[in-house]
């Protein structure tokens, strides 16, 4: 027992490591935790390898983080960890959608919904579709998505109304896609009426950025311009920097369809 709590602790320390950003030392203690839990033979791996898979994911080396979670799968399939098993499935979705690989990306999106879902966390299994149907979207056709999106709802309804976030902003996008814009723009509004009076927050900046990129799409240029100055003035108040200049190039980009060269310069 002595060893199996040296290898936990050790492993809790390596997380409090690579949270504070000191990956080497994260990993270097990892492949101790690794050493330690062989040499009695505990077979229960699979999180120590997801945390290996996560530090280099991090550090965007991804022929690592990819070789570290299919270990991580394979491991945790073979131990029959049902618990787990899907969220290291939207792991391995993460990583191949980032790397382009959108077919199989999507594989293990479709099959981490079901093993959310028996868990009973529905509203990541609509985060996860609303994933999917974004490169639905991107890839195959909008049509598909929004079919794949529609038997999601009927199979995994949402209980409560404060989880819609996702099922707004998948619908949105599908409908904006299919170019059915007095429905999207009905989404769209819903989204923003759900973020009403909650502090601010990346899902609350991120709504903003939706309607106002929306609202410039389908040429409503006042309305984009006020949504997307409400999401810059939120980045600038949380000192939130990466989200900055996509907001800018949006607004510059409304600027110059009205010909606003001189405010367009600014931006």
């Amino acid at each position: 027992g002595r060893v199996d709590k040296q290898a936990y602790m050790l492993k809790a320390v390596a997380d409090m490591h690579a949270q504070q950003g000191n990956w080497s030392l994260a990993e270097k203690e990892l492949f101790q935790v690794l050493a330690l839990y062989r040499s009695i033979h505990y077979r229960q791996l699979q999180y120590t390898y997801d945390l290996l898979s996560s530090i280099h994911h991090g550090l965007a080396n991804y022929d690592q983080a990819l070789k570290y979670e299919l270990v991580t799968l394979e491991i945790a399939t073979a131990n029959h960890d049902s618990v787990y098993l899907g969220s290291f499935h939207f792991n391995l979705g993460i990583l191949y959608d980032e790397l382009k690989q959108w077919q199989t990306a999507i594989i293990h999106y479709q099959k981490a919904i079901p093993l959310f879902a028996k868990v009973g966390a529905l509203p990541i299994v609509h985060f996860i579709a609303n994933n999917l149907c974004g490169l639905l979207i991107t890839h195959a056709n909008p049509a598909k998505a929004l079919a794949f999106y529609s038997q999601i709802l009927r199979q995994y309804p949402l209980r409560t109304n404060s989880d819609h976030f996702a099922t707004y902003a998948t619908l949105a996008e599908c409908h904006l896609a299919l170019k059915h814009y007095s429905i999207a723009e009905t989404y769209y509004k819903k989204l923003v009426a759900l973020q009403a009076g909650k502090p601010v927050s990346q899902p609350v900046i991120a709504t903003f950025i939706k309607i106002g990129t929306f609202y410039g799409m389908v040429q409503q240029y006042d309305k984009a311009r006020s949504y997307l100055n409400q999401a810059l003035s939120l980045l600038q108040q949380i000192g939130y920097k990466r989200g900055t200049p996509s907001v800018h190039l949006q607004l510059f980009k409304i600027d110059s369809a009205q010909h606003r060269y001189p405010s367009a310069m600014v931006q």
